[in-house]
C-alpha cells in the first residue's frame, strides 16, 4: 500500500486563547456602597436586588383554574343526613362492583351478539333502573297543603 492512496485527515486550526474577562463596572450606580447590607457575591462585587413585576394577565392556567373553581364554587353542598349516606355508599359500591368485573361477556340481545365488558352492562343497568325510578317517583311533585285545612 503506497503513502499517497491513505486519505489525510485536517487538523483543526487553532484556537486564540480565551479573551480576560472585562474590567467591573464601577459607574457610582453599581459600585458596591461601604454601607451596603447586600452580601458580596464571588466576585467580591455587592449581589443586585431583583424585583420581580408581575404580569398584568394571568397565565392560561391561573384563568382555566379560577373559571374551574369558580364553577365548583357554585355547586351547592348537600345536606349530610342518613339518606344521603346511603345514597352516597349504594353509589360507591356501584363504582366497585363495576370496577372488579371488567372482563368481556357474550351479550345477545334480539338476536344480535357482542363481547362487551360486564362493567358497560352493569353501567347501562344501573342507568336504566336510576331512569325508571326518576320517571316513576322522582318528578312528583309533592303538592302544598292548603292553610285551612289543618
Amino acid at each position: 500500500m503506497d503513502s499517497t492512496d491513505v486519505p489525510r485527515r485536517r487538523r483543526p486550526a487553532p484556537r486564540p486563547p480565551a479573551a480576560p474577562p472585562p474590567p467591573p463596572d464601577t459607574t457610582p450606580e453599581t459600585a458596591p456602597a461601604a454601607t451596603s447590607d447586600k452580601t458580596p457575591d464571588k466576585t467580591g462585587q455587592a449581589a443586585r436586588k431583583v424585583q420581580v413585576v408581575p404580569s398584568a394577565r394571568k397565565g392560561f392556567v391561573a384563568r382555566v383554574g379560577a373559571a374551574i373553581g369558580g364553577m365548583v364554587a357554585k355547586v351547592p353542598v348537600p345536606e349530610w343526613n342518613a339518606r344521603n349516606f346511603i345514597i352516597g355508599l349504594l353509589a360507591l359500591l356501584a363504582l366497585v362492583l363495576i370496577v372488579e368485573n371488567w372482563p368481556l361477556m357474550r351479550l345477545s340481545f334480539l338476536g344480535l351478539h357482542a363481547d362487551v365488558p360486564k362493567s358497560l352492562v352493569l353501567i347501562i343497568a344501573l342507568a336504566a333502573g336510576f331512569a325508571l325510578g326518576w320517571l316513576m317517583f322522582g318528578r312528583q311533585a309533592k303538592a302544598p297543603k292548603p292553610k285551612g285545612s289543618d
